[in-house]
């Protein structure tokens, strides 16, 4: 069996079919970028179209929406197919059997999270740590191991 792995942006939101034979389909397209660059420097991107069968698919369809960043694994296939020029052209399709989600929803704010201040607040829950036997530990940063 030939597998393939992809990490990509999704181009548009996804789209849940159902087959004349009753079986349901979700389908969408993943911008990859390649290591090769074009004429201007800039990195070269394919798009793959993914499908997701069955149940599988009806559940991640809900959550494959324009932007988000993911990694797809499955069985590549190319479609050979007609362009408009009427010259032959081929797509590349994956049928998806894992999927990992490596952003958030585009709901979600995109600015990065801010650390700043992580550590330097006092710790709401010290009279619950005390009670439970939890000590805090004051180490200095040359006294770690790591």
């Amino acid at each position: 069996m030939i597998d393939m792995k992809a990490i990509g942006n999704v181009t548009r939101d996804a789209e849940l079919k159902t087959t004349k034979s009753g079986k349901t389909i979700c389908n969408f397209c993943l911008a990859v970028k390649t290591k090769k660059k074009d004429e201007s420097g800039e990195l070269i991107t394919k798009f793959v179209d993914a499908t997701l069968w069955g149940k599988y698919g009806e559940t991640m369809c809900r959550y494959i929406t324009k932007g988000r960043k993911m990694y797809i694994g499955g069985i590549p296939e190319v479609r050979p197919y007609m362009g408009k020029d009427g010259t032959p052209k081929a797509s590349l399709q994956i049928t998806v059997l894992d999927i990992e989600f490596l952003s958030g929803s585009m709901n979600e704010s995109k600015e990065p999270a801010d650390y700043s201040d992580y550590g330097k607040s006092e710790n709401p829950h010290a009279a619950e740590d005390e009670r439970s036997g939890f000590v805090p530990v004051d180490v200095g940063e040359d006294e770690l191991p790591f």
